[in-house]
């Protein structure tokens, strides 16, 4: 495991898949199409392109997983969200684009 220190957020790699993040949440790329988004009990699955050299996640649906599938996520958790991702893909040395319109 190593610890990476940024601006915001320290990161420890769980594995070459994903990382976890000091301030509460995980990331980590389940298969070739979806990556998982957890906070505590609260899980988004989210659906990702893979190119070479280049990942595009799909934002735009961002909900959670059952049972919470009817908790609204508001465009400011959002947009918190979307920026945890984007640290832990920089982390994990991923070129990516986040797509969330």
């Amino acid at each position: 495991m190593f610890w990476h220190a940024n601006k915001e957020m320290s990161f420890t790699s769980r594995n070459k898949q994903g990382v976890i993040s000091k301030s509460g949440f995980s990331f980590r790329s389940i298969d070739r199409f979806h990556f998982e988004y957890k906070e505590g009990d609260h899980i988004a699955i989210l659906i990702a392109e893979r190119g070479v050299g280049l990942i595009r996640i799909f934002c735009s649906n961002l909900a959670w997983n059952p049972p919470f599938e009817n908790e609204i996520i508001s465009d400011q958790r959002k947009e918190g969200i979307i920026k945890n991702i984007q640290e832990a893909l920089s982390f994990m040395g991923i070129y990516e684009m986040v797509q969330h319109e």
